[in-house]
């Protein structure tokens, strides 16, 4: 114990030693500088997240869209077109930017898992300054007279707008729910969020001065602002959504603008010395950082994590560089190193104020590295069976088949055969035990469920039985309900079918005597025009006449016949009847007709030849 408390007594020395070192230098933050770009035209307005740094560069007179990947240290061009690509901004595999084309500007995106573009918005008027976070990208549109904000979600392939006042609202940032914009409804520029899960609107600034330029990390908004002095004076100023408390960070005469924020740190530019720096601040230390010290400018810093982007005139036009914030220069960013001004040290598992690199016991368990089988577990040191899992967590802590709750000898893998058969026994015996309770219970709910299906299936046959009885009962009581109006409808008929045939027999009857009249007047005149007759020619043809008499009557006898035979059958088809009763009468017409008019022709022909007869 003495041992490591004198070791720690000289760790806490050295790092005293380290921290004065550092401080030597004016708080001078230590960290890598790197020139990303080293282009002879116009780079600028660069973005950073995670590994990738993404940017507005100009090549050849075009001004497309390039990322950087600082894992594999490679440079892709995104987009290569004449038309202008400005302010990318990016979040995972997604790049957004505004492209100026056709007249107007539109919202694009790039993702890199799968190498696509697409348009986000196809209006004729301008959206420009967007902004992305997970699947929501926010832009300013001026598609209404003025400048609002929409959102695009692409899990659901919706826009949505989400201010409608008259005045511009511009430069939107999103972060979760959150989305913050500066806002020109009040006759100055405001700061203002909506939150997209309540719905609700906020007011963040309420100063008569102007407030521009806001970024948001988590429940922090950042912004420049000029109340203390407008041009060339402005500040930056953070408000705490939880808390909501308001803050000035910055207190200098100068002008401070386009801040960013990422964790407990602020970046901004700053023109203190003459020229534009970039500057930090530290939210968790409360201290100022000034990052870079060319002459030349610096303008419109990004950060992520432990590297802050910025365009750098250094070079005669602006390129892309990079600061790795590491203040001992051990290649762990401050924001991961336990030990960030022990270039020696970075992780300290059991946080004992001892790097692991010169702790004798790094997990803090009491137990020598040395002997400690687990030297970064804490609640574990040692593994008997070597199997992978510390005795703590292992239940059969020696491997030998028996669980340690019934081992004897748990950390003895080589128990007395006899002990091991023993415990086999046993365990064969409560799996018997075990398995016969199952099987028992098992059986007892078969024949439950078979007994419960038989009950069922009794009661169910019944019940269908006795219905389908009533329904027997029921048709056979309709059976005979229609069976009796048939009978009726049948007689019925029969009566009225006897009634009609009775009728057009007496009217055939009437018919037939008529005729016959008809036929004997015509016979006794022709007989007599015989007699007078003075040619043998005019009696061969009076007696053609009388045989073609004689052939029309043998017609209507035939008629007659076929109607005796037809009233036999109209007793089972009425319709029949009403056909052949109009066919006799047409006959009949017919056949009157025809008598009369070889009457008329034969007495015409007997009196032209009387007359040639008497000349």
């Amino acid at each position: 114990m003495k041992r490591k408390m004198m070791t720690i007594t000289i760790i806490f020395m050295l790092s005293c030693v380290l921290i004065s070192i550092s401080n030597g230098t004016n708080g001078e933050y230590i960290g890598t500088e790197t020139q990303i770009t080293n282009n002879v035209e116009d780079q600028i307005y660069p973005t950073i997240y995670g590994d990738r740094i993404v940017w507005s560069g100009l090549h050849s007179g075009a001004r497309d869209i390039y990322v950087y990947d600082l894992s594999t240290n490679t440079e892709t061009r995104i987009t290569n077109d004449l038309a202008g690509d400005f302010y990318p901004t990016i979040f995972g595999d997604r790049i957004v930017w505004y492209k100026i084309h056709g007249g107007n500007s539109d919202i694009y995106m790039y993702d890199l898992s799968t190498s696509t573009e697409t348009q986000i918005t196809n209006n004729m008027v301008d959206q420009e300054n967007p902004a992305i976070y997970d699947n929501r990208i926010v832009w300013d549109d001026r598609r209404n007279g003025n400048s609002d904000i929409y959102m695009y979600d692409l899990s659901t392939s919706t826009e949505t707008q989400i201010t409608n006042n008259t005045e511009n609202q511009k430069n939107p940032v999103i972060y979760s729910d959150t989305i913050v914009w500066g806002d020109y409804r009040n006759d100055n520029n405001d700061i203002y969020m909506y939150n997209l899960r309540t719905r609700i609107e906020t007011q963040i600034t309420t100063n008569p001065t102007g407030q521009y330029h806001p970024a948001i990390y988590d429940e922090t908004i950042v912004w420049d602002d000029y109340r203390n002095g407008f041009p060339p004076h402005s500040d930056i100023y953070m408000y705490n959504l939880r808390t909501k408390t308001e803050t000035q960070i910055t207190n200098d005469t100068s002008f401070q603008s386009y801040p960013a924020i990422n964790g407990d740190r602020i970046v901004w530019y700053d023109d203190q010395n003459g020229n534009d720096d970039i500057y930090m601040y530290d939210l968790s230390t409360s201290t100022e950082t000034q990052i870079t010290k060319d002459p030349l400018d610096q303008r419109f810093p990004a950060i992520c994590d432990d590297s802050i982007v910025w365009h750098d005139e250094r070079k005669g036009n602006w390129n892309i560089n990079m600061m790795f914030l590491d203040r001992d220069n051990d290649g762990v960013g401050d924001s991961e190193d336990a030990f960030p001004y022990n270039p020696n040290e970075y992780i300290d598992t059991d946080g004992d104020g001892m790097g692991d690199n010169i702790d004798p016991d790094m997990d803090g368990d009491g137990v020598d590295d040395l002997r400690d089988m687990f030297p970064l577990n804490a609640s574990e040191w040692l593994d008997t069976d070597l199997d992978g899992t510390g005795n703590n967590a292992d239940d059969d802590d020696d491997n030998d088949g028996i669980p340690d709750l019934d081992d004897d000898q748990p950390l003895n893998p080589l128990n007395s055969l006899d002990e091991k058969l023993d415990y086999l026994l046993s365990r064969l015996i409560l799996l018997e035990s075990n398995l016969t309770e199952r099987i028992d219970s098992v059986e007892t709910n078969i024949i439950s469920k078979i007994s419960l299906m038989n009950d069922a299936l009794r009661s169910n046959i019944s019940d269908n039985l006795i219905l389908v009885l009533g329904r027997m009962d029921d048709i056979d009581q309709n059976l005979e309900h229609y069976n009796d109006s048939l009978k009726k409808s049948i007689q019925g008929l029969e009566e009225n079918l006897s009634s009609d045939l009775d009728n057009i027999q007496e009217y055939l009857d009437l018919r037939f005597d008529l005729l016959r009249s008809y036929i004997e007047a015509i016979n006794v005149t022709l007989s007599q025009e015989i007699k007078d007759a003075s040619d043998l020619t005019e009696i061969e043809e009076a007696l053609d006449d009388l045989s073609k008499l004689d052939g029309i009557i043998e017609d209507i006898e035939t008629i007659d016949n076929n109607l005796d035979v037809q009233q036999d059958n109209t007793q089972t088809n009425t319709d029949d009847l009403w056909i052949y009763f109009i066919t006799i009468i047409i006959l009949f017409t017919l056949y009157t007709i025809i008598l009369f008019v070889l009457l008329i022709l034969r007495t015409g022909s007997r009196k032209k030849r009387r007359g040639e007869y008497y000349e």
